[in-house]
Formats: structure tokens, C-alpha cells, sequence
């Protein structure tokens, strides 16, 4: 008798170097902050490993040939590493940050950096060769009027400055790297902030940022904002103006569920130019199933509303039951990207004329968030698993689970009435179709899907792109951090649709601490729409 519960064992022929006996030796995880290694011959005591008071063990692991190291698992979701019976733990992993609901990557920055958002706040990580790290949290803002203005609802980055939206319908800046809260003045909404999207900008361009932002009452701004330039002001002040703005009361506006900025990128190019500038337009997806668009605002303008001409167009409805994921703009073009949740992507024109859209032909939905990479190539929507469906016994997918049309009213050249199917069949690996996933499509092509990144039981709560977009790192509300590699585009274009796709992506648990689960090279590659599932 131990004395107390034992929470887990495991056997290993021998355990950090130690081998008293034949028969092995057995690690128990207990109760009270301790793990009993015992000799399976006589069962007696080889060591004891203390976790510290009141941290109760959970989970013990080892490699049963080798045993050259011991896992730990205690109740305070730490993990930790043992090399020598005798001594400390040699690796710690710090418990997971939970409430994780937004992610997003720092365009342009030196040092390869990350936002999130969760129950708890802002934090910021950095990427480094092996891993990924948690620097630091928002500090709390010292100025009375700067107060707390509750949950983080949205995020959104720029290069050196973040913009966060709240519950409470505030707007709140950021400076980048160290997110200190910076002193703007900005408007606010009155009910909680739904999305917010930075126009996007080549680097180094001294044009002001584009902010837009939509509420759950419907309400929109179009700011302008130009951070404070010199050594006093370098991170403590920006300057923010009105260029468009709806108000609630105007109109019985629905709720506005996504937003982007389109053609930001010509007024980027002609900023300083001389001359007329170009126009921007906004792209929304509301929660009344429409698109609208508000077109030829002025980003160097003086403030605006829907009340002097600019109205909202609606554009394109869903049928009942159906709802838009998410928006965004294409960096390099006049286009924007849309996704609903009946498993539809749309590309849009300047005009939010719909180019060409593909639809999966299973019965998988979308859900947020939509995300394209910087050059424009590839863009990412989340794919739910299928409904009243396990993904690990389904049935074999058919010949074909996604199949779109390449349709529109200005179809590019040879993609008229073209019709293709992806990853497709259990002969080649291929998952079962119920899983969901990330999914990948060709946003410089015809928006076929190129590779579903697998490895969670639950749908992502957001994800980014990184490392000069060969890969892509995704987070969950448990706390949860999966980072995949994948093959260029290029190379997944040319893959064989009638087939699985030859491409792979590579899973690697994140954790979210200091220190962090190298990019393990011994991590297999699972070709086409398999991964290494976690639970």
C-alpha cells in the first residue's frame, strides 16, 4: 500500500539510467504531489519524486524500451521532465493559457511575433528556430480614463500597433512589440465590437493605417490613424480621424459579423504621390445573410456617414439557415474574399461583383475565420466536422468530397464551367470526410482546395500564418496550439485532384508557455487530408 489514490502507472524495463531488477520498474503518479517509483520485483521503493505541496500527479509516460526519461503531469496542467531520479526536472512545460479566442501574426516585424486574446487579456509570443514563447501580457493601463473596458471581443494588427475591440463597444490601441496601450482618442460603439480589420500595406509604406470596425448593433467606423512619429512619442500616442462612419440610429442596421477594407492597396501606392488618391470600399457580412458594400470613400477625406449618400448596397443573400463566416481583401488587388457556412467561397471584384466561387459538394460547414496570406496565394477558412457524424468512424469518403464551379460574371480566362475534385480517396490515405480541419485553397487560381490541415477534435478558435507563410499556427479555447508545415503552393496545385492531394502538413503540439515543443523532426508527415488527430 501507497498510502494515498494513485491517479496513473506506467511500466518500463529500465527508467533514467536506473534498472535494479529483471522485471522493471513501475512509476505511480499520486495524490499529495508525488511519484512512487517502485521495482516490480517485491514492489519495493526506488525513488520519489516530489511535484510540491498540494500538486497532485495526474499522469506519468515513458518510452518503455528506453525509459531515458520520465513525464509528469500534475494537477496544475504543468508538465514536466525527469532525467535523474535524484535530482530536478531537466524540461518544464508551464500549464496552457486557457480562454484563447483570437490569434493573430504581426505583419512586417523583425523579430516574427504573435498576438492573442483570451479570457484573461492580451498576450504577445514570439517565434524563435525551436518554438514558440509567451513574452509577456497587455499591462494594465494606468490613466483613470483608460480603465479596463472589459472582454476582449477582436483583434486586429498592423505593423508596430494592435487595435483591440470590446464587449462594451470600446476601441482601444496598442503599440507593438510591447503592447502598451496607447493614448488616442478613438470613438466607440455601443454595443460589443463583432470584427475589426487593418487595410493591408506593402512594408515600409508611410501611408496612415485604415481601421474598420463593425458592432453587434450594426454601427461601423472607417478610421484613419497616423501614429506619432520621434523619440518622445514613439509609442505613446496616435492621432486617429473619422473617414466614414454609420451610426445605430440611422438605420435598423443587423448586426455586422465581418468586415474588410478593398483597394486599399492602389491608395497605398498613390499615398504622396499628388493627385486624386484612390478610393477604398468596405466589404461586410451581416447577420441578416447579406453582403453589402459601401463603395468611393476617400481615405484622405474628412468625416462621412450613410446620411451624406453613402449608402450600404446589398449585394448577395443566403438561404435560410445558412450565414457569411467571414470577409477579408486581397493585399495586392481590388478583390475580396467571402466565405459562408453552407460550405461557399466567393471572390469578389472592385465592384463586389462575384468573379468565380467553388462550394463543397459534402456536407461539411465553414466557420470563422477567413484568412489570406500576404502575397495573396492562399487563404484559409476553418472546416467544421460533419454533423451527427464521429470522424474517426464514418463512412469512406466518395470519389470526390469537394468539387466547386469556377462561375461569375466575369469568369477568369479558361475557368468558365470548369469543374475539379479534391482528396479523395481511403486507398490513398485519405481521412474520413466527416473531419474537420483548416482548409487551404489557391486564392492566386481558381480557388481549388490544395490541403486540409487535421490533428484536433474541435473546430480552431482562430488561426494565422507564419514563417513567411510555409506554415500555419492555430489555437483553441482549451488552451490548445497546433503548428502545421506545408508544402508551397506551387507544388500542391500541381497535385493530383482526382486523388489525395501530394502534398503534407505536419502537426506539432504548441504549449502555451516560456518554453515550448521544438518543431520535432521525428513528427511523421501524414500525406494529403490526414494529421496526427489530438484530443
Amino acid at each position: 500500500s501507497l498510502g494515498r489514490p494513485a491517479a496513473a502507472l506506467v511500466w518500463a524495463e529500465r527508467l533514467c539510467g536506473r534498472r535494479p531488477g529483471p522485471l522493471g520498474l513501475l512509476a505511480v503518479a499520486l495524490a499529495g504531489g508525488a511519484v512512487e517509483v517502485l521495482d516490480c520485483e517485491g514492489l519495493t521503493r526506488v525513488a520519489t519524486i516530489a511535484l510540491g505541496a498540494g500538486v497532485d500527479a495526474m499522469g506519468v509516460s515513458c518510452s518503455p524500451a528506453t525509459g531515458e526519461a520520465l513525464w509528469v503531469l500534475g494537477k496544475n496542467r504543468k508538465l514536466r521532465r525527469w532525467r535523474n531520479l535524484d535530482g530536478e526536472p531537466d524540461y518544464e512545460m508551464p500549464a496552457p493559457l486557457s480562454g484563447l479566442t483570437s490569434l493573430q501574426a504581426v505583419p512586417h516585424s523583425f523579430v516574427p511575433h504573435l498576438v492573442t486574446t483570451s479570457s484573461q487579456g492580451l498576450h504577445l509570443w514570439s517565434q524563435t528556430v525551436e518554438d514558440i514563447r509567451l513574452d509577456r501580457a497587455a499591462p494594465e493601463p494606468h490613466a483613470p480614463r483608460m480603465s479596463a473596458p472589459g472582454l476582449v471581443t477582436v483583434l486586429a494588427c498592423a505593423p508596430r500597433l494592435a487595435a483591440a475591440g470590446y464587449d462594451s463597444g470600446e476601441l482601444r490601441l496598442l503599440a507593438l512589440p510591447g503592447l502598451e496601450m496607447l493614448d488616442a482618442q478613438l470613438p466607440r460603439h455601443r454595443s460589443g465590437v463583432r470584427d475589426l480589420s487593418f487595410a493591408p500595406r506593402s512594408a515600409g509604406s508611410q501611408a496612415p493605417l485604415l481601421l474598420a470596425s463593425g458592432s453587434q448593433d450594426g454601427s461601423i467606423l472607417l478610421l484613419r490613424l497616423s501614429p506619432e512619429q520621434g523619440a518622445a512619442a514613439r509609442s505613446t500616442a496616435c492621432r486617429a480621424s473619422i473617414v466614414w462612419r454609420r451610426s445605430a440610429q440611422e438605420h435598423a442596421a443587423p448586426a455586422v459579423c465581418g468586415i474588410a477594407i478593398v483597394g486599399a492597396c492602389h491608395w497605398d501606392a498613390s499615398h504622396g504621390v499628388g493627385g486624386p488618391g484612390a478610393t477604398v470600399s468596405l466589404l461586410t457580412a451581416c447577420a441578416d445573410r447579406q453582403l453589402r458594400v459601401i463603395g468611393g470613400l476617400d481615405p484622405e477625406g474628412e468625416e462621412s456617414s450613410s446620411s451624406q449618400g453613402k449608402e450600404p448596397r446589398a449585394l448577395l443573400g443566403l438561404a435560410k439557415g445558412a450565414r457569411w463566416v467571414g470577409v477579408c481583401a486581397h493585399p495586392k488587388r481590388r478583390e475580396a474574399f467571402a466565405a459562408s457556412s453552407d460550405g461557399r467561397v466567393l471572390q469578389l471584384d472592385a465592384a463586389a461583383e462575384v468573379q468565380q466561387q467553388v462550394r463543397l459538394a459534402s456536407e461539411q460547414e465553414l466557420a470563422p475565420p477567413v484568412r489570406i496570406t500576404d502575397s495573396g496565394e492562399l487563404l484559409a477558412v476553418s472546416l467544421l466536422p460533419s454533423r451527427g457524424r464521429s470522424p474517426a468512424t464514418g463512412p469512406a469518403p466518395p470519389s470526390s468530397w469537394l468539387q466547386g464551379d469556377c462561375v461569375g460574371h466575369r469568369p477568369r480566362s479558361g475557368l468558365a464551367q470548369q469543374r475539379w475534385s479534391a482528396a479523395a480517396s481511403t486507398a490513398k490515405g485519405a481521412t474520413p470526410q466527416g473531419l474537420g480541419g483548416i482548409l487551404l485553397l489557391d486564392a492566386a487560381g481558381d480557388l481549388r482546395p490544395l490541403v486540409r490541415l487535421v490533428g484536433y477534435s474541435e473546430p480552431a478558435a482562430s488561426f494565422t500564418f507564419l514563417n513567411d507563410e510555409r506554415e500555419v499556427l492555430a489555437c483553441w479555447p482549451d488552451g490548445g496550439m497546433l503548428l502545421w508545415k506545408y508544402a508551397d503552393r506551387a507544388l500542391m496545385a500541381s497535385a493530383d485532384r482526382e486523388g489525395a492531394p501530394d502534398t503534407s502538413a505536419v502537426a506539432v503540439p504548441v504549449p502555451s508557455g516560456g518554453s515550448s515543443v521544438a518543431r520535432s523532426p521525428r513528427q511523421a508527415p501524414v500525406v494529403g487530408a490526414s494529421s496526427p488527430r489530438r484530443n
